[in-house]
């Protein structure tokens, strides 16, 4: 039995499409890992304002005032 040309052979898979979903996966990861990390660091910000709070503080999140007019 011949084989056709575009027609994979036996024990060859045929790999068409695989490359945009690895890359689709890799950027996806990336935004999980960027979002992860910004989450910790605000999460840590938010927990260093609310111990000082807690600890009855008065200046835990000073305001940037603008200056003159």
């Amino acid at each position: 039995m011949q084989r056709e040309s575009g027609e994979p052979g036996e024990g060859e898979e045929e790999h068409r499409g695989e490359k945009p979903f690895g890359a689709v996966g890799i950027v996806v990861l990336i935004v999980l890992v960027g979002g992860g990390i910004f989450l910790v660091l605000r999460l840590s910000d938010m927990s260093s304002v609310q111990d000082c709070v807690w600890s009855g503080r008065r200046n835990c999140a000073p305001v940037d005032v603008p200056s003159g007019r």
